[in-house]
Formats: C-alpha cells, structure tokens, sequence
C-alpha cells in the first residue's frame, strides 16, 4: 500500500512538473494594443498563472522594437534609460529564474505611454515536494527546585507548640496568708493581774 502510495504522488509530481510557455499578446505578438487588439497585457497577465520555470515568449520586429526588464520605478513611469535586461533579437524567450514580480515595457520610443508594458507574477516552483517538518522532540522537564540547606533545617524542625492554658479547676490555691500576731508575753499578763489585786485591795479598805 506504501508503495502504490509513492507511486501516485511520484507520477503526480511528474504530471505537474513541466514547464510552459506563455506568447505575450498572442497572436499580436508584442506591440502597441489597438483596436484588433482588445485585451490588454494586464488583462492577460491576470487570466494567467505563472510559476518558477515558466517562460514568456515575446515576439516582434526587431527592426523596430525591443523588450526591456525593468524595475518597478520604470514600469510606473516608462524609463528606458537603466533597464535590467535588453532584448532586441525579435524573438525573446524570457524564463521565470525565482517566484516574485516581473516588469517589461517596450523600448521603443512613446510605447510604453501607449500600455506596451507588461507585470507578471511568478509563483513557487511548480510541483515542488512538500517540505516534511522534523519531529517534535518532547519538552525538557523543567528542573525541580532544591531549597536550600538552612531551608531545610527550617522544614525539618517542628514549630513548638504552645502550652495549654490552666483552667480555672486545675489553678493551685494559694497558701493561706500566715498569721503575723505575736502573743503577749507572760510578764505582761503577770503585772495586769497584780494591778488588779492591789485595785481589790483599795476598795475593801476604803
């Protein structure tokens, strides 16, 4: 199955792959339009499809006429003086080296004001093998950070917890205050019952 696979798609690019030539203005060949010449060089660019190995073919008087390749600038305003390429020999060939715009006017004296000009854009090469994308090569795990020794320390030790605090069932009682009287000493008690006997005394004589 691969391999009728890789057949269909070789004969396809094959298919695909050949060249073709494009005469500019037809069977007018390159001149000024007029009237006969209904379709302009514009118009048929447009209906075109041009691509990397196509070729133009301009044919004309060589006597009188002339291909110029120009830049953008020139094609605007119709300047012959610094083409990028001449072609003078009345049967110019012209082949699409890269994919981009393509300028051409007349070299001719006032043909180039009268729309013998030409623009052209050139697309990829044609029937070119798509370009297979490498294959994605997983993600890189990113690396796990590693703290630090004294972090580790910090991790490792336990915060203390703090002490419960004593219901008011489970306080200690406080000691009962001590007492600071002292008693009266036993020579004070002795002179308080002597003043009381001489005081009994006195009243039974009087």
């Amino acid at each position: 199955m691969a391999i009728l696979m890789y057949c269909i798609l070789f004969a396809f690019i094959q298919t695909g792959s050949h060249a073709h030539e494009f005469r500019v203005g037809g069977k007018s060949g390159w001149a000024v339009p007029n009237n006969t010449n209904t379709e302009s060089y514009s118009d048929w660019a447009g209906r075109n499809r041009f691509q990397v190995g196509d070729s133009l073919v301009f044919v004309y008087n060589s006597s009188e006429d002339s291909v110029l390749q120009v830049t953008h600038g020139d094609y605007i305003s119709c300047s012959t003086s610094q083409p990028i390429a001449s072609f003078k020999n009345g049967n110019t060939v012209f082949k699409f080296p890269q994919p981009g715009s393509y300028f051409f006017i007349s070299g001719a004296s006032g043909h180039c004001q009268k729309s013998q000009k030409l623009h052209v854009i050139v697309l990829s090469i044609r029937g070119g093998t798509p370009s297979l994308s490498p294959a994605r090569s997983p993600p890189a795990a990113s690396p796990v950070p590693v703290p630090a020794p004294a972090a580790l320390n910090v991790m490792a030790t336990p915060a203390p917890s703090p002490s419960p605090s004593l219901s008011p069932s489970m306080a200690i009682p406080a000691a009962p205050p001590t007492s600071t009287s002292v008693p009266a000493a036993p020579a004070l008690q002795s002179a308080g019952f002597m003043c009381g006997l001489l005081l009994s005394l006195c009243v039974l004589i009087l």
